[in-house]
């Protein structure tokens, strides 16, 4: 198997500090289970998962640098192909480092898929340093909401595609029919080298602005007035950038709106939501991934700050927590 059967980690703490960065980290990963053993006179953690099929074990007990340990949490937990779901979603990009991925977009169940999947799993083995490999099972529901962005049709299966979802080129999608395993390395080598022959994903096209458009508790932003509302206005704003097809961006929305929502009648703080095809028309705004959320701070004279990113857990109380962190030193609350 592909994917991973079972993971979860124990840790052991001497440190409440320690055990509590460990509590948040195995929440935010998804393990499916976790312990946390606090009477010990040491720190470590083990971590164990299934990987190809075999039970692994690793143990990590210099938590003196709790990124560096946290990035080999990740490596370790992560299989050479990760089969994509909705519960793998979040394993799938968690390496902010590591931004090209190569999709196999195919169906499993037909006659030729082993060997398919054989010779996409030995391009993974020999480029998983350089790139993410995930394979793309149509029969999904969840991967048929991926299908528009690449523009992928029935009958253009099997096919792998690479995108590099950090560039800033607009054109950063190639693709190939030819999925053996040199076919597969060939692609990622032309990408890497710039030779590839590449495209730009299907994006949300921009809206213009409804008349009503401040009329609910989330202020709907477009490329004809985010720049004035955010820089000009007297308040801090936090918004979210979305696209409609985005599985995560729907997940989102109800939480957004309890956000905005508790937070209408606030008179210095407004929630936002911009589409992400008005991004491209927007000036120094810059988002490479959906959703994304970003608060514009304004200090007390009045300044508006540059925007900061929130990279934590999109729950209620996560969203509360950073508006909270984000003002305290600015008194902006």
């Amino acid at each position: 198997s592909s994917g991973i059967n079972a993971e979860y980690g124990v840790g052991e703490f001497a440190d409440d500090a320690i055990a509590q960065w460990f509590e948040s980290l195995a929440w935010n990963l998804g393990y499916s289970s976790y312990y946390r053993l606090p009477y010990t006179t040491t720190s470590q953690i083990t971590v164990y998962s299934q990987y190809e099929g075999m039970p692994r074990r690793r143990v990590i007990s210099d938590l003196s640098d709790t990124a560096r340990a946290e990035a080999l949490i990740k490596q370790f937990r992560r299989p050479y192909v990760i089969s994509f779901s909705r519960e793998a979603h979040r394993m799938t990009f968690e390496i902010k480092e590591r931004s090209i991925s190569v999709l196999l977009f195919h169906d499993r169940d037909g006659e030729t898929s082993a060997e398919r999947l054989d010779d996409f799993g030995k391009a993974a083995r020999a480029y998983h340093e350089k790139a993410t490999f995930v394979e793309m099972d149509m029969a999904n529901s969840y991967v048929k909401m991926f299908t528009n962005y690449f523009s992928v049709k029935a009958s253009d299966l099997p096919i792998v595609f690479v995108i590099d979802t950090a560039s800033k080129q607009k054109d950063n999608i190639a693709k190939t029919k030819d999925i053996s395993e040199s076919g597969i390395a060939q692609l990622i080598e032309d990408f890497r080298a710039d030779t590839a022959e590449t495209s730009a994903p299907q994006k949300e096209a921009g809206d213009e602005l409804p008349a009503d458009w401040e009329a609910r508790p989330v202020v709907y932003l477009t490329k004809d007035n985010f720049a004035t509302y955010v820089f000009s206005g007297e308040r801090a704003v936090l918004v979210m950038v979305h696209r409609e097809s985005c599985p995560h961006c729907k997940s989102l929305r109800p939480i957004w709106e309890e956000l905005a929502e508790k937070y209408k009648d606030h008179p210095s703080l407004k929630i936002a939501e911009l589409k992400s095809g008005n991004v491209a028309q927007i000036k120094g705004l810059e988002v490479t991934r959906v959703p994304t959320i970003l608060f514009y701070p304004m200090d007390a004279t009045g300044k508006h700050d540059a925007a900061v990113e929130f990279e934590g857990s999109r729950t209620l109380a996560g969203l509360e927590e950073f508006i909270v962190q984000q003002t305290a030193s600015r008194d902006e609350l």
